[in-house]
C-alpha cells in the first residue's frame, strides 16, 4: 500500500524549530490559555485548533493584535460532520 502523502522534502533542525513564529506563538497560547499542553508541538498545536475553535482563534487574534471593527465571532460555516469554523468579518 502506499501513502497519499508525498516524501518529507525538509524539515528544521530543533534550535530553528523552537525559535520559529510558530513556536512562539504556540509557548504564547498555552500560557495565555492556561493549557498544559506543549503546543510547540505541531500535532498538538493542530490538535487544539480544531478541537477548541473559540481558544485557538481568540488566542490568535490576541497574539498578533488583530485590529477590528467588531469583536471577535465564532461562527459554523459548514453543518458537515467534519465542520469548519471562520472568524467574524470587520478586520482591518
Amino acid at each position: 500500500m502506499t501513502t497519499p502523502y508525498a516524501k518529507l522534502f525538509w524539515s528544521p533542525d530543533p534550535e530553528s524549530a523552537a525559535g520559529s513564529r510558530i513556536a512562539d506563538f504556540g509557548r504564547w497560547a498555552a500560557r495565555h490559555q492556561g493549557l498544559e499542553a506543549d503546543l510547540t508541538d505541531y500535532s498538538a498545536l493542530h490538535r487544539w485548533s480544531v478541537t477548541d475553535l473559540e481558544g485557538f482563534w481568540g488566542a490568535v487574534w490576541d497574539y498578533f493584535a488583530i485590529n477590528a471593527d467588531t469583536p471577535q465571532v465564532m461562527r459554523k460555516v459548514s453543518s458537515s460532520p467534519v465542520s469548519r469554523a471562520g472568524a467574524s468579518s470587520g478586520t482591518r
